[in-house]
C-alpha cells in the first residue's frame, strides 16, 4: 500500500481513507457506523488462520488493512516522521508513545477511518486491537461490533513465532545473557531447556523471538481485557488456542459467526 496526503486525508487504499479532521466526503461513510468484527490477541495466538476461515464463509466479509499496515501508514509518521521501522521492540515503543497522546490507541485510528459507500453493506474485519485502552475505546465508539479474543500461553506463542519464520518478527539487538534469569519470568524452565536441547533453532533466534513476546506482554496485558469484557458483557467470543487444531478453531468461529450474522 502507498500513502498519499490529500489535504486532511491519508488515502490508505482505493476504498479507505484516514480523515484526521473527521469531515465527511459524500463518497465515504464513517467506519464506526458499520458492522465490524474485531480480533484481539497478541502475536502468535493464531489470528491470521482464523481470519482466512472467516473470509471463506461469505463474500459479505471485507478485511481491513491490519494493525501493522495502519501503524506503518499513520502511527509511525505521527510519532517519528516518515521513516521505516522494522524492529518490533522499537515499534512497541512508538505505539506506546502514541497511546500517551491518544489513550484510545489503535481504536482512535479506527474511529477516524472512512470507507467507500460502495462497501457500505459489508461486514468489516479488523486485525487487531491490543490492551484494555483500545478495547474500552472501541466498545464505547463501535456499537455494531463483535469481538473475537484469542489467547495462548507464552510457550505456545514463542513456538509459533519460531516456526513461522516471519520476516516481520525482527529485532536488531538482543542480550544473550538475559536468558537464564530473565526469561524464566515469562517461560517455564522445562520449556526453555527442551527447546534449547532440541537444537532445532539457534539460541540467538530463540532469545530474539522471546524478547518480542516479552516486550509485547509488557505493553499489552491480557488479564485486564478479560476482566473488562466479563464485567461489561461485551458481545464476544474468547478462544484459548493452545491445544486446538485449526479445524477445531475454525468450527468454533463458524458457529459463533452464524449466531451473530444471520445471512450465513
Amino acid at each position: 500500500m502507498t500513502k498519499k496526503m490529500i489535504n486532511n486525508f491519508i488515502k490508505i487504499n482505493s476504498h479507505l481513507i484516514y480523515n484526521k479532521k473527521a469531515t465527511f466526503s459524500e463518497n465515504y461513510v464513517s467506519l464506526h457506523q458499520s458492522k465490524l468484527i474485531i480480533l484481539s490477541g497478541l502475536t502468535g495466538v493464531g489470528k491470521t488462520t482464523l481470519i482466512d476461515h472467516i473470509l471463506s464463509l461469505s463474500d459479505q466479509f471485507h478485511l481491513l488493512p491490519n494493525r501493522r499496515d495502519l501503524t506503518d501508514q499513520i502511527i509511525i509518521p505521527i510519532v517519528s516522521g516518515n521513516q521505516t521501522i522494522s524492529d518490533r521492540k522499537k515499534r512497541f515503543e512508538i505505539t506506546r508513545q502514541f497511546r500517551e497522546a491518544h489513550p484510545g490507541g489503535m481504536g482512535e485510528i479506527l474511529n477516524q477511518l472512512q470507507v467507500d459507500k460502495q462497501l457500505d453493506n459489508k461486514i468489516f474485519i479488523f486485525d487487531n486491537l491490543r490492551g484494555i485502552n483500545e478495547i474500552e475505546y472501541c466498545h464505547q465508539h463501535f456499537p455494531n461490533s463483535y469481538y473475537i479474543f484469542l489467547n495462548a500461553t507464552n510457550e505456545t506463542r514463542l513456538s509459533r513465532l519460531l516456526f513461522r519464520q516471519d520476516q516481520f518478527d525482527h529485532i536488531q539487538t538482543s542480550s544473550v545473557e538475559l536468558l537464564p534469569e530473565y526469561f524464566q519470568k515469562y517461560f517455564s524452565l522445562d520449556f526453555l531447556s527442551n527447546l534449547i536441547a532440541s537444537q532445532e533453532y539457534d539460541l540467538t533466534e530463540i532469545i530474539k523471538k522471546g524478547e518480542i513476546i516479552i516486550s509485547e506482554e509488557k505493553n499489552y496485558q491480557v488479564q485486564p481485557v478479560m476482566d473488562y469484557i466479563a464485567k461489561n458483557q461485551i458481545n464476544s467470543l474468547t478462544i484459548e488456542t493452545d491445544h486446538l487444531t485449526l479445524e477445531e478453531k475454525g468450527q468454533i468461529i463458524e458457529d459463533k459467526i452464524k449466531e451473530n450474522f444471520v445471512f450465513l
